[in-house]
């Protein structure tokens, strides 16, 4: 998690960064909200993780069956093993053999460098022709006071590739 230098009050934390795992909770159906409050009950800690756009179909009267192709659970949280935090002048590593977890994240720095460096195809869902008469039909919902506000993504996507995470953003 990356704060990107915003200042607020009090200013906790510029970069956080979880790695490994202790436990998980993971859900695709159900009482997945109490369930996952209950996870985090067990053991008070770091958690982190992400709430799936489908969670809405628990907690409103909303159905969708979009297209999935990442197949991302509706719920996903882990208790990490390792905790980084990265301010401008510093790394601190929090966890067991944290010495190791450093010499790790440098080893991985200087391998494979050249793998940032291979073509891509980035392929989107929509045309722009597509996406722009969408565009147009949901401004006319807005003109009509159908809605106030409307968020209205294009996925961008690569399929079968194989990268370097840290080449890539080194």
């Amino acid at each position: 998690m990356d704060n990107h230098h915003y200042q607020i009050t009090p200013h906790a934390e510029e970069c956080l960064l979880a790695a490994g795992e202790k436990r998980s909770y993971t859900s695709r159906r159900g009482n997945t909200l109490a369930e996952l409050q209950q996870f985090m009950d067990e053991k008070k800690g770091w958690f982190f993780g992400h709430l799936g756009y489908d969670l809405k179909n628990e907690t409103e009267a909303l159905y969708s069956a979009l297209p999935d192709p990442i197949g991302f659970p509706d719920v996903f949280f882990f208790e990490p093993e390792f905790i980084i935090r990265l301010t401008q002048n510093e790394m601190t590593i929090e966890g067991n053999n944290a010495a190791d977890v450093y010499d790790e994240i440098l080893s991985a720095a200087t391998e494979n460098e050249n793998e940032a460096g291979s073509k891509v195809s980035i392929q989107q869902r929509f045309t722009k022709n597509e996406y722009l008469a969408v565009v147009e039909k949901l401004k006319k919902h807005i003109h009509r006071g159908d809605c106030y506000e409307i968020n209205f993504c294009q996925e961008f996507f690569i399929e079968q590739v194989n990268i370097n995470p840290v080449a890539v953003y080194k």
